[in-house]
């Protein structure tokens, strides 16, 4: 079981409790929005390895994987199922704690962290500080990957994997136009 996962679709936060009611939902999904491996539906997750190991085993024997890369062992940059969905690392587009990508958004990371010494269940009764910490979470990240593609002009499907992308992104529209730096890289 899990104790809470929470997704944000369009700044719309949804928040569930069972792995098998998180299937049902992202199932749906699939289904009403025709989602493809052509035409897939992203997921940023911050720091995808750690939170992907819980439901790898799970997740991939229900979709398989249809593509997937890794910056090391069990360190996912993207995973791409079978069924269209594609889970993100943000923390690699980021480079950032979710406390520093949310600077300045709406939803800031609150302050402070959950007591992870406490046994929960799916159905143990989550506290309004326990909600609005999980809600916040994603809901914040929302607006900070919102915020990156207002500001570099990106949408879905330019943004790049890593913060390394943008670097290489910036650096390329700057010279682009320059004939000396074309030509060098021409040559490379």
């Amino acid at each position: 079981f899990i104790y809470t996962i929470q997704l944000s679709i369009d700044g719309e936060c949804c928040v569930l409790r069972y792995a098998e009611d998180f299937i049902h939902v992202i199932n749906e999904l699939v289904d009403e929005w025709h989602v493809t491996v052509n035409n897939r539906l992203v997921f940023y997750v911050h720091n995808l390895g750690y939170e992907f190991m819980y439901l790898s085993q799970y997740l991939t024997a229900l979709w398989g994987v249809y593509k997937a890369l890794y910056t090391d062992s069990r360190k996912p940059l993207y995973i791409v199922f079978d069924n269209g969905v594609e889970l993100r690392d943000s923390l690699k587009l980021f480079q950032k704690s979710l406390a520093k990508a949310t600077k300045g958004c709406k939803h800031e990371k609150l302050v402070g962290d959950l007591d992870y010494t406490v046994y929960r269940t799916p159905d143990t009764e989550l506290t309004q500080h326990e909600f609005d910490y999980c809600v916040n979470d994603v809901l914040g990240l929302y607006e900070a990957i919102e915020r990156l593609k207002a500001e570099h002009n990106y949408n879905q499907a330019t943004i790049p994997y890593t913060n390394t992308g943008m670097v290489i992104d910036a650096v390329n529209n700057e010279i682009r136009g320059d004939r000396k730096y074309a030509k060098a890289i021409q040559s490379l």
